[in-house]
Order: structure tokens, then sequence, then C-alpha cells
């Protein structure tokens, strides 16, 4: 994405529907503290966490709302409807119930007094990001996407399912396209 931002095809910030069993927020690894005590101490310009080996499959849409790449995010999943995903981060959102993802700079004397539920002050707080959650079926687009992004997760995406994303690309994507705005 930082390389698509960089020579232009993409314009920041980005509203992001994310279409996924997962929100891919960062549940499941620490790269959560380096996030919340080392990046967000960065001037905006100077975040780049591909360059620091952190951003993988399951967390690289907090890392872009961490960017400010991200201006609203739309959590699309695969169940059938009613309550939160239950894998939002709880350090990445003022509370669970919140419509809102809001990261805090903290020390990690300050992380860990929050995660052992006590009196904190953060140093910095980041601009909210409106979040909303949905199941599939309830969910539909207001305007016609700009761009779509089809992506493979090899390491939660059975190797059977391979055709299928061949059949979208074949179906969805015009390759031609993209090439034409790289000239």
């Amino acid at each position: 994405m930082a390389a698509a931002i960089d020579d232009g095809r993409l314009t920041l910030p980005l509203s992001v529907t994310h279409v996924d069993a997962h929100s891919d927020l960062g549940l499941g690894d620490a790269t959560y503290i380096n996030l919340l005590t080392e990046l967000l101490f960065l001037d905006v310009d100077d975040r780049r966490p591909g360059a620091a080996g952190l951003v993988n499959d399951g967390n690289y849409l907090a890392f872009a709302i961490a960017c400010r790449w991200l201006s609203d995010l739309t959590l699309v999943r695969n169940g059938l409807g009613g309550g939160r995903p239950g894998d939002l981060f709880p350090y990445y959102m003022e509370t669970l119930d919140a419509d809102n993802i809001r990261l805090e700079a903290m020390t990690r004397d300050q992380l860990d007094r929050r995660m052992r539920d006590q009196d904190y002050v953060s140093a910095a707080v980041e601009p909210d990001v409106p979040l909303q959650h949905m199941a599939w079926g309830e969910f539909e687009a207001a305007t016609p996407f700009d761009v779509i992004c089809l992506a493979r997760s090899p390491d939660y995406t059975p190797i059977e399912l391979d055709s299928l994303f061949d059949e979208i690309r074949g179906r969805f994507v015009d390759e031609g396209a993209s090439a034409a705005s790289k000239r």
C-alpha cells in the first residue's frame, strides 16, 4: 500500500471496507506494543511500519490507521449478524462498545497500567477513526468502489481455494488498468 500511496495511485485518507472473517487489527501477536509505544511517537510522515518488519496479514489495518491512512473503516464479516466482531483489540479502542478506533501513544509503563485496568494518562491520542461493522448480508455499498484489493493470506486460506481466487481475478480484476496507471 505504501508504494501505491508514494506513486500517487492512492489518495489519502482512504475509506476502507474490509470483507473478512477477521478484523486484521492485530489480535494474536505482540506488534501492538511497538505500534503503541514506538510508532505513534514518531511524526506522522515518518511512520512507515513496513520498514520495521512489523506488518503482517493479521495486523495491517491497525498500522494503516497508525499512519493516518484511513478516514473510516467498515468491517464486513461472514457471520450471521448481531453483536460486535470478537477480534476487536481493546487497546485500540476507547471501549469495546465504542464506534471509533482510538489509538493512544503510551509508554511501556502506561501500557502496562492499562493492561492491568489501572489509571493511566496516555502521552497522545490519535484522531478517531469511525468504525462500522456488520454481517455480509447487512452490507450494501452506498457508492461504487474506486479500488478493490483481493488478498489471499497463505497462512489462513486453504490451497483448495486458489481456483476461486483465480476465478475472481479473471472476472473482476483488470490487470491492464493497473499496468496502464504505472506508465
